[in-house]
């Protein structure tokens, strides 16, 4: 198999990019979450980029990276095992970074101060690397010119993250119940654009119709038991 074959198997494997921002379908690639206030065990979880390749075919879904950019950084990785093992580590941190100061903000919790100061220095260090470059209207940060970095797609997650800090309603920051009676909390974040804040889960096909067929189902259950009693 080689490396566009194997990102192509990859990329179906992928999770749904459901909560409307980048940073935080990059947080919810691990399933179920729990949240922070009952992690799940390790054992139960699902890494979906538990590898650079699963990385790139990641990225390549959430649009960051065309497949012959993610190829090229695939070849790189694979000839670089020490270097992909420790931007792995670096992309793996700076999840759990993102995924625990937003899951504070949308519980109206404050993130530390580290957690703060470690996404800033992570947003430092990506701008080492970007130029600004005009569009229609404005200027925006650009990484263009070093594709081939293995840290590269991870630069505009990480701006993604601060923009999201910056320039929108911590107020619309909100995490997925999950079903209820599920022994792990789905807990992943979304962004609710819904007029009037309401939007309830991650997913309405998932999480969302889940859920509305079990209540079904105890609805239905409580009829019968009523009407084997000769409740009214």
């Amino acid at each position: 198999m080689n490396e566009r074959e194997q990102l192509q198997v990859a990329i179906t494997h992928m999770p749904a990019l459901v909560s409307g921002k980048l940073c935080l379908d990059f947080a919810n690639t691990v399933e179920p979450r729990g949240g922070l206030s009952d992690p799940p065990p390790q054992a139960e979880l699902r890494d979906y980029i538990s590898d650079y390749p699963k990385f790139l075919a990641w990225t390549m879904k959430a649009q960051i990276l065309t497949e012959d950019e993610a190829v090229i950084l695939l070849k790189k990785a694979s000839q670089q095992p020490p270097q992909s093992k420790q931007v792995l580590h670096k992309i793996t941190a700076a999840r759990e970074l993102i995924y625990a100061i937003f899951w504070k903000l949308a519980h109206n919790s404050a993130p530390e101060l580290t957690e703060m100061a470690d996404l800033q220095n992570s947003y430092l260090e990506a701008l080492t690397h970007a130029q600004l470059q005009k569009s229609a209207e404005h200027f925006n940060w650009q990484w263009t010119q070093e594709k081939d970095n293995l840290a590269f797609p991870l630069w505009s997650i990480i701006h993604s993250a601060i923009q999201l800090l910056t320039e929108s309603e911590q107020q619309r920051l909100k995490t997925c119940p999950g079903v209820p009676g599920d022994t792990i909390a789905c807990a992943w974040l979304f962004y609710d654009e819904s007029k009037n804040k309401n939007r309830q889960w991650c997913s309405m096909e998932d999480c969302g119709n889940a859920t509305k067929a079990r209540r079904l189902t105890q609805r239905r259950r409580a009829q019968r038991k009523k009407t084997a009693s000769g409740t009214p």
